[in-house]
């Protein structure tokens, strides 16, 4: 499947956490895709008031990297650990575990060719 893949990628204490967030339609646009990030973005990062303050027009929207950029398959960011990364990718699939049906990995090749896997937390 063709898809936007948005992944919360955070480093803790030199450990690397990723955890897949939303998938969208491939046909969305990247605006439509960055609207979809911010509003995750925001909900997940920022305080109550600080929501309030971006509301209120206080306080600007979080940054955004990537969004016109020419390269096939470069991803649409926000922030700075956390980030909350958007990937336009090819062949998204899921492996379930057989005994419990729960969703066990997802993997995915990205535009410039390369592939990822990404093993997800026991529900």
């Amino acid at each position: 499947m063709k898809a936007w893949l948005l992944i919360w990628d955070q480093t803790e204490r030199g450990e690397r956490k990723r955890e897949i967030v939303a998938v969208l339609s491939w046909r969305c646009s990247k605006s439509h895709v960055r609207e979809h990030a911010e509003l995750l973005f925001v909900a997940r990062a920022w305080s109550v008031r600080e929501k309030m303050d971006l509301a209120r027009k206080k306080r600007e929207p979080p940054p955004c990297l990537g969004l016109d950029d020419p390269r096939e398959g470069a991803p649409i960011s926000f922030g700075t650990n956390p980030f909350l990364n958007a990937y336009l990718v090819d062949d998204l699939t899921v492996e379930s575990d057989t005994s419990t049906g729960f969703d066990k990995a997802v993997t995915w090749k990205t535009r410039s060719g390369g592939s990822s896997r990404l093993e997800l937390r026991a529900s």
